[in-house]
């Protein structure tokens, strides 16, 4: 398993000057305020792993696979790589004992081999692969009720729901088992557990995209934010069930329903404002790249669609960059996540009594 707190980090040379090894040591006393480190990227092995979102490498660091997102956004309508995402995701899941890479926000030292489209500044993740997991490592897929370790699967489409992560494709996680189990007569019920890799649409809202899109789903709301295509799904169990099969299943199955909303709502005592808020406060503000801005004059180019502004944007007016913006999106990420936890149950409640339940499959 990568330990990416073992990295090769370049050594900082301040014996001349002894205020700045005074600043770096107040600097990492603080963890919202945490030093980014440099690492040395000594291999390539691939230079096209990112998805329609993402650009992504996968480098050597300290002689280990080492996942690399760049935080410059695709085409696709971002307006940088959601940094944040990836990093929060995994401390809900570590929190719930689902076993997700770590990720951290690092900066990559000169001379290495990555691309100048990578930026210096990028996202390191743990590679998965059967080191991590000590067992074998299949392609994201609903095992089946009978052969799925429930109690995560159910955590995994949860937070999902909270985070608005609509992009829970097979792609974006793994099902990891141990080496002798199979799937079929043979197998152990309850020994397939997810692997959440990618959580990259998660937390997105209009801070991270430039028009709303079928992935800005972080959002004060289950129900919709207007009438026009699009906007009136953000948001709700239909948009981020939309690709995951995980949340079709579960969400269709009588038997998963009373289990969903008993786990929906004691993850209010789990997943609290003191622990979400402290991840939150340690984020360094170079998950925003330099130059960044976010402008709230967007909204006035929409107003001939119907539509809630403030669910898009919340309390914002005018341009916010810098710091200004970093201190807005740590209070959006608080806000956001506690309205959709704590409106969570509701919402499933709402859900059940209009859908029917579905035919199990793959049980």
């Amino acid at each position: 398993m990568i330990d990416l707190s073992s990295m090769h980090f370049a050594s900082t040379r301040s014996s001349k000057y002894p205020w700045r090894a005074l600043a770096l040591a107040l600097a990492l006393a603080l963890p919202s305020q945490a030093a980014v480190p440099v690492v040395q990227v000594t291999k390539l092995l691939d230079d096209s792993s990112g998805g329609s979102f993402t650009l992504a490498q996968v480098g050597v660091v300290d002689g280990k696979k080492v996942f690399l997102k760049s935080n410059r956004g695709s085409m696709r309508g971002t307006r940088y790589s959601n940094f944040e995402s990836d990093i929060l995701a995994r401390a809900i899941f570590k929190k719930l004992g689902i076993r997700c890479p770590d990720a951290r926000v690092v900066r990559l030292g000169p001379g290495g081999p990555t691309s100048k489209w990578m930026g210096s500044v990028v996202l390191a993740m743990q590679y998965v692969d059967t080191r991590f997991t000590r067992g074998k490592v299949l392609m994201g897929h609903w095992p089946g009720a009978r052969y799925a370790r429930l109690a995560e699967f159910i955590d995994l489409a949860l937070v999902d729901l909270i985070i608005g992560n609509g992009d829970r494709r097979g792609a974006n996680f793994f099902v990891m088992v141990d080496y002798d189990d199979v799937e079929g007569e043979r197998g152990k019920p309850g020994s397939f557990r997810p692997v959440p890799i990618d959580n990259n649409c998660g937390f997105a809202s209009m801070v991270v995209w430039s028009f709303p899109t079928s992935q800005t789903n972080f959002l004060p709301t289950y129900s919709g934010v207007g009438k026009e295509e699009v906007l009136c799904d953000l948001g709700t169990f239909k948009n981020i069930a939309l690709d995951s099969e995980v949340l079709h299943a579960l969400l269709g199955d009588a038997r998963m329903r009373p289990r969903l909303l008993a786990r929906a709502r004691e993850l209010g005592a789990i997943l609290t404002d003191e622990f979400f808020g402290a991840q939150v406060d340690a984020l360094p503000a170079e998950i925003l790249p330099r130059a960044i801005k976010v402008d709230a004059s967007i909204l006035d180019k929409m107003t001939k669609r119907d539509f809630e502004p403030s669910a898009l944007f919340g309390p914002m007016t005018g341009t916010l960059e810098g710091k200004a913006l970093f201190e807005y999106r740590k209070a959006e990420l608080k806000r956001v996540f506690a309205w959709r936890r704590d409106h969570l149950a509701e919402a499933l409640e709402q859900y059940f009594q209009t859908n029917p339940p579905e035919k199990p499959e793959g049980d």
